[in-house]
């Protein structure tokens, strides 16, 4: 049994759900993490034995709030969670009598370089193997990832504004283009969850890149007609893309 399997997740799809409950939710589990290093590790990267929620809480809740939050959205609102696997939307979120479906995904920046003796692999694989070094080792670097007998491992120094910008354009254009090949209902927002994204600069950094990457990928792939907009979005910045 896993620190997280004693943890009762309330939030079951096709229910409604109060967003202020959500929030409650993720106050108190802030406070566990805080005294459960374990149950904090697990939540970043789900080992064998975790439960199911804590990929629903991370790719689809975490962005919910985020989004919430920077539209003022009152806690009162309400938002019913999909079946799992259902081509709709993720979630509809009900608020000022309107509903909101929202289609979401998440982008991670893409660390790799050629010459850095790793696997090409996407971006959420690499940003999985961070997670597992700072579970381990209780620090990670932040840029380039490197493999030496079998042991991944990330250096520890400042990243230059010629890596860092590069990394986190790819990873957003990564996960726009892969959204754009997929069929979903009509009228649905697109969150972008872009994940570390806070900590690479400031928001008008941000919104240059998100703005940028967007344009990249329509030129790369049709934007499909069931997005109406496009909103990338981390803890701190959120770009409404249009």
């Amino acid at each position: 049994m896993t620190p997280a399997s004693g943890i009762v997740f309330p939030f079951l799809r096709e229910t409604p759900h109060l967003l202020g409950e959500l929030k409650a939710f993720e106050a108190d589990l802030h406070e566990k993490r805080l005294n459960n290093l374990a149950l904090s590790n697990e939540l970043r990267a789900p080992i064998t034995g975790s439960p199911d929620w804590i990929a629903l809480r991370n790719k689809e809740l975490i962005p919910l709030i985020y989004y919430a939050n920077h539209m003022n959205v009152s806690d009162s609102a309400r938002f019913i969670i999909a079946p799992h696997g259902h081509p709709g939307a993720d979630i509809r979120l009900y608020y000022s009598g309107e509903t909101e479906n929202l289609q979401m995904t998440t982008a991670y920046a893409d660390w790799r370089f050629l010459d850095a003796n790793v696997p090409t692999k996407h971006g959420g694989h690499l940003h999985r193997r961070e997670t597992e070094i700072l579970n381990r080792e209780g620090i990670v670097g932040w840029g380039p990832l490197t493999e030496s007998n079998g042991k991944l491992s990330q250096e520890r120094r400042m990243v230059s504004t010629v890596e860092r910008d590069p990394a986190h354009f790819n990873g957003l254009v990564q996960a726009l283009v892969n959204k754009f090949k997929k069929k979903c209902e009509p009228e649905c927002t697109l969150l972008v969850l872009a994940v570390g994204y806070f900590e690479g600069g400031t928001r008008e950094w941000f919104e240059r890149l998100a703005c940028s990457a967007v344009s990249t990928a329509r030129k790369q792939v049709s934007q499909p007609n069931w997005i109406k907009r496009i909103c990338i979005l981390d803890q701190g910045f959120c770009i409404d893309s249009g």
